[in-house]
């Protein structure tokens, strides 16, 4: 079977078989692992059983993530964007508890990844945009210079539960 530049099937299978692989996105397959995660532990994770779950075979899944471990960084990231502040108002101090508070209902919202976040959070594009963003806002409310890291990271630390 010859495969696209996505590497989607070109062609050859079932008419389903097209349907169900030309469904699948990125996007889909990591929302799937999140629904997966969230319902039945992070444990219970597997490509066979999310290629089940999106009507797909696992091979499908292996088109669009190499890895599981890849996938979790995927989801991951998709999970810490939520944590990224939106026109925060006020002081320091209430945009710093305005970002804690998304933090934590995301960590609320995705139990089963907490301990995940709390490691992988670092390492991410969309980590390292988040932090910065964080950082931005707590320099911009006033948070003088020497004090940001340290600002930053203690207010992470407490709300993540480190």
């Amino acid at each position: 079977m010859t495969e696209s530049d996505d590497g989607r099937p070109a062609s050859g299978g079932s008419k389903a078989a097209r349907r169900s692989a030309s469904a699948l996105t990125r996007e889909r397959i990591v929302n799937a692992a999140i629904a997966l995660i969230d319902a039945q532990g992070i444990e219970a994770l597997s490509m066979r059983d999310l290629g089940r779950e999106l009507g797909s075979s696992t091979m499908a899944v292996y088109r669009y993530f190499e890895s599981k471990e890849q996938l979790l960084d995927a989801v991951i990231d998709q999970v810490v964007g939520a944590f990224e502040p939106a026109g925060i108002n006020g002081d320091w101090a209430a945009k710093a508890k305005a970002m804690s508070l998304r933090v934590r209902a995301t960590m609320l919202a995705h139990p089963e990844l907490a301990d995940l976040i709390g490691r992988e959070f670092r390492r991410s594009p969309t980590s390292l945009r988040v932090n910065a963003h964080m950082i931005e806002e707590l320099d911009g409310a006033g948070v003088p210079p020497a004090m940001l890291a340290q600002t930053y990271w203690t207010i992470s630390s407490y709300t993540t539960g480190y």
